[in-house]
């Protein structure tokens, strides 16, 4: 997998991202509406999917904290990030063991934005017994 291109894919949707918006009611009115979902598709790239979909879960939770005024969006809270991270590669290890009977490939990145050894040893391990 390419990580460096990630950025590229992300910058690429972020405009359709931004217009799907999200649902949001208060005191049982709705205040907006979502106005559309990205379909992914994870028959043969379930660990590479994650990845694109965690990136999609934390832009998507900045904008709805910033909306609710809980940060101002350029605010950098690494017990956030870090709990969002931990939580996301948790629930993929747990999807992947109903998909696959592995935990998940790919969770080094998903839990720290980068790729380790370890990771790569991990993953290799989990490949070879899928």
């Amino acid at each position: 997998m390419r990580y460096d291109r990630l950025n590229v894919l992300m910058d690429r949707i972020a405009h359709e991202q931004t217009e799907f918006g999200y649902f949001l009611s208060r005191g049982g009115t709705v205040l907006l509406r979502q106005g559309g979902v990205f379909r992914t598709n994870c028959v043969d790239c379930l660990d590479r999917t994650n990845v694109v979909q965690s990136l999609l879960a934390k832009r998507q939770l900045v904008a709805v904290l910033k909306l609710l005024a809980v940060t101002t969006g350029d605010d950098q809270h690494p017990h956030l990030d870090a709990l969002f991270n931990t939580v996301w590669a948790d629930h993929a290890d747990m999807i992947s063991v109903q998909y696959s009977g592995t935990g998940a490939l790919k969770t080094d990145f998903t839990r720290t934005g980068k790729r380790t050894r370890l990771g790569l040893l991990r993953d290799g391990i989990n490949s070879l017994t899928r």
